[in-house]
């Protein structure tokens, strides 16, 4: 392999790392929104519940 084929192969792991990483960013910010809207509608005996 040739320097240059070396470095596209790091730039190309570099780009799929950032987008699993904005991936996993995303997913957990979706998980506290639905948590915290899902919290809201609930009753007091859940909220205690989850709490616990």
């Amino acid at each position: 392999m040739s320097q240059l084929e070396i470095l596209n192969l790091a730039r190309s792991c570099r780009q799929t790392i950032d987008s699993d990483f904005a991936q996993v960013i995303t997913i957990t910010f979706a998980m506290v929104v639905a948590i915290y809207y899902f919290l809201h509608q609930a009753g007091v005996r859940m909220k205690i519940f989850a709490s616990a």
